[in-house]
């Protein structure tokens, strides 16, 4: 079974260069997070895989996501907050 929450708290830790982005600490891997974050990212990346549709259809969403961010990924999203 694939464990969608760990892909993407994983590629969220890489993303983030393995620190918070909050805090500046150092962020913990998937097999340190307690079972209740790790149920939370499951949750999360469940909840945009339903949203997002079929498998077939996230590549093109991720490049079009991608495409509207340009070359400066941290801009604020359009509700003017950080991601």
């Amino acid at each position: 079974m694939i464990d969608m929450g760990k892909i993407a708290y994983d590629v969220y830790r890489e993303k983030a260069g393995g620190r918070s982005l909050v805090t500046d600490d150092p962020l913990p891997y998937w097999h340190d997070l307690s079972p209740r974050v790790r149920a939370c990212w499951d949750a999360a990346a469940l909840a945009v895989a339903e949203f997002v549709g079929s498998p077939s259809t996230w590549r093109r969403e991720e490049e079009e996501y991608a495409f509207q961010l340009g070359a400066d990924s941290n801009q604020p999203d359009s509700a003017g907050e950080d991601s």
